[in-house]
């Protein structure tokens, strides 16, 4: 069994105290579970909207239009303010990430700040204000796609993925005429579904969905999947060396 020794000695400039390697061990130990700690997103879940707050757009340069949630709940321990980001593709394109230049593609990468609306006993709730919707020319009317929620805390970091299979609420046809129907009404409208993964692996990410409501299978492209874990690395990165080193060992292991 260890114990905690201060090793008490004297000098000629006085007592010194030195510290023996369990006790260094005994911090590393209590700040590497701190770090942990205040770097998970617990419960991710999406506050019901009403209609009257949908921003919805229809566009005819894009066969399939769909419209993403328009609000996030989370818990977790990132401070009374912490910065809230969205990353995804609002078209068929991959996000991309090149990690030599540490540069993202944004021609087609929308970000989003989202807004805080509501803080309390490490509750959080932040709103989309704009940039609810995306695209696709896919023939099927069915998408899979990624969302990147990055938390930006006090002394912290949180990065979640939500994984969305979704249903087009707008179709264009070869002659220009958009059709569509507002998310959530008509006779047996669609669900989307969400698969909300927080620090993923990229086995985590390649999982197969399963969509009930159609009984079809999906799953991200692997690279796809590439490109969020190297978005992972990059986060972690801009963190101090020290808390950088904790969520290394805890979340890159690929």
């Amino acid at each position: 069994m260890s114990f905690i020794k201060l090793n008490v000695g004297m000098s000629f400039s006085g007592p010194t105290i030195g510290i023996s390697p369990d006790f260094r061990e005994f911090i590393n130990v209590i700040n590497k579970k701190r770090y942990i700690r205040k770097s998970r997103i617990d419960n991710i879940h999406f506050p019901f909207a009403g209609q009257s707050t949908m921003s919805w757009e229809l566009r005819g340069d894009y066969k399939h239009g769909f419209y993403a949630f328009s609000s996030i709940a989370f818990e977790g321990e990132f401070g009374p303010n912490p910065d809230v980001f969205m990353l995804f593709s609002k078209n068929d394109n991959l996000i991309e990430f090149n990690s030599k230049e540490h540069s993202l593609n944004d021609d087609d990468l929308t970000v989003v700040k989202l807004k805080k609306n509501i803080f309390k006993n490490n509750k959080y709730e932040y709103g989309i204000e704009k940039e609810l919707n995306y695209y696709s020319n896919s023939e099927s009317e069915y998408d899979i796609r990624p969302f990147i929620i990055v938390v930006f805390g006090e002394d912290s970091l949180g990065f979640a993925t939500i994984t969305l299979i979704n249903k087009s609420s707008s179709t264009a046809n070869s002659n220009g005429f958009i059709g569509g129907t507002m998310p959530g009404t008509g006779v047996n409208p669609f669900q989307p579904q969400a698969r909300k993964l927080v620090w993923p692996t990229g086995k985590d990410l390649l999982r197969t969905l399963k969509e009930p409501q159609t009984g079809r299978s999906f799953r991200l492209d692997k690279e796809q999947v590439d490109n969020i874990l190297n978005l992972k690395r990059y986060f972690v990165n801009l963190l101090e060396p020290n808390i950088a080193k904790v969520l290394k060992e805890e979340y890159i292991t690929e």
